[in-house]
């Protein structure tokens, strides 16, 4: 795994042996940083990348918020239970130098910590088939890291049904062979 686009292309990631996190296809990631470089913008008109404040509620490895950042995101904060994967996203961190620019949680995305303002963006990518976004969204509207102008990128697998709660809407979306990627944001975002 790499970083594909920005300050820090080509820089090589540390991941897990096994299949303990399912690392997103590059093609897809590359579709992804397009859309919110160019598809997307905030309420006042800036890409959704450039300058913002992110989460990623399941880490990983931090492939997607290390690849925000190397694109000109300010600040990523991510959440990731497993010890392993935290410990990974962490020599992430430090390989690339983003201490500054990142907080790492350890704990259960579906009881994120209190967030100190709303984020620009988040990315959902739970563990397919376990039925964890809408429980996520929920938490995280509910600990005050989403407001009316947060983009949210969430994937799930092919086979998956989304399921979000009330109040969101959908933007766009994209089927791919194995992941589906949605792009919402909450009713009443101009």
């Amino acid at each position: 795994m790499r970083i594909i686009g920005g300050t820090y292309k080509g820089k090589k990631l540390f991941s897990p042996e096994g299949d303990q996190t399912r690392p997103m296809a590059v093609r897809i990631k590359e579709t992804i940083f397009n859309k919110l470089a160019h598809a997307f913008t905030k309420q006042d008109g800036t890409p959704n990348i450039r300058n913002a404040t992110l989460i990623d509620a399941f880490g990983g490895t931090g492939a997607l918020a290390l690849e925000a950042l190397s694109r000109g995101a300010r600040h990523a904060t991510l959440i990731e239970l497993s010890k392993e994967s935290h410990q990974i996203i962490r020599q992430n961190i430090q390989a690339m130098g983003l201490q500054s620019q990142t907080t790492l949680v350890k704990g259960d995305a579906t009881q994120p910590p209190k967030a100190l303002t709303s984020v620009d963006l988040a990315f959902v990518a739970p563990p397919y088939r376990k039925n964890l976004v809408k429980p996520t969204l929920i938490a995280l509207d509910n600990q005050g890291w989403l407001n009316h102008d947060t983009l949210i990128v969430i994937e799930i697998a092919t086979s998956e049904q989304l399921d979000i709660p009330t109040g969101y809407d959908i933007l766009f979306e994209k089927a791919y062979r194995t992941a589906h990627i949605f792009y919402l944001r909450k009713r009443g975002a101009q």
